[in-house]
């Protein structure tokens, strides 16, 4: 799915930003970004409010906004962790990676679970186990 923005001017004209996002299974994940030049509030018009609308409008059940942004609680999206898969090619890259990954991503677990304190709804389902 692409989210497109234009200025209307011409149909022909290169677009101002694009989003692109992937469904699969009831799933829409996102994005990849780009812009041509900066726009207050163009990033979160294609990559939140039209995917969001698309994916209501087409039945998504589910839909990961991709990686990074405490601004994303405000939005009502829950941090989690996502998985990558790299490879470094230059050994000294590499060297400092496995020297530091260990850490990296135990400060990252740190970070997810202190931004979702914040979270905007709370979990209905783990209050009521609580109570």
């Amino acid at each position: 799915m692409f989210a497109v923005a234009s200025d209307g001017a011409r149909h022909h004209d290169p677009p101002l930003g694009m989003s692109l996002l992937v469904t699969k299974g009831g799933h829409l994940y996102g994005r990849y970004w780009g812009c041509a030049r900066e726009i207050e509030f163009l990033h979160f018009e294609t990559c939140y409010y039209r995917p969001l609308e698309w994916a209501i409008a087409s039945g998504i059940r589910q839909f990961d906004p991709g990686m990074g942004g405490a601004h994303k609680l405000r939005r009502g999206f829950k941090a989690v962790i996502n998985h990558s898969l790299h490879r470094f090619m230059d050994s000294a890259l590499r060297q400092v990676m496995e020297r530091h990954i260990a850490t990296i991503n135990r400060l990252e677990r740190e970070e997810i679970e202190a931004l979702n304190r914040y979270l905007p709804l709370r979990n209905l389902t783990s209050s009521a186990a609580e109570k």
